[in-house]
């Protein structure tokens, strides 16, 4: 995966790989917040207008949920260029995975993992919980 943007550098262990969820995790979880990881531009650097500086290094940040649809997950921001394929994890669960950032990396928007559809693709490629 090509990871996200984010505010701190994230550390990583053979122990912190993720997992994928099961069916319909995210149908049953309310409104938690997301972790994000990857390497993307930084939407928060710059004066005013937002800039597309990509360093090379992984970030992380934290970000709230903003919408769920039968196929994508929408969070507020913390993605931007060059984060396209980044995880949206939920604990150490990779729930999505991103697709698009939204205007000026307002918004992080990925196609969920815990469908049917996208469980069934997986599940040629990967064992599944």
């Amino acid at each position: 995966m090509s990871p996200c943007c984010c505010s701190r550098p994230a550390h990583s262990t053979p122990s912190s790989r993720n997992a994928l969820p099961r069916e319909g995790l995210l149908d049953r979880v309310g409104h938690p917040t997301f972790r994000l990881v990857g390497y993307g531009a930084d939407p928060e650097r710059g004066n005013g207008a937002t800039q597309i500086i990509i360093e090379g290094y992984r970030q992380t940040r934290v970000t709230r949920f903003r919408r769920l649809t039968p196929t994508r997950l929408e969070l507020a921001g913390g993605l931007c260029e060059g984060d396209s394929g980044s995880p949206q994890l939920l604990d150490n669960v990779a729930v999505s995975v991103l697709s698009d950032v939204g205007d000026d990396c307002d918004e992080a928007i990925g196609q969920r993992l815990d469908t049917r559809a996208e469980r069934k693709f997986l599940a040629r490629y990967v064992k599944l919980p």
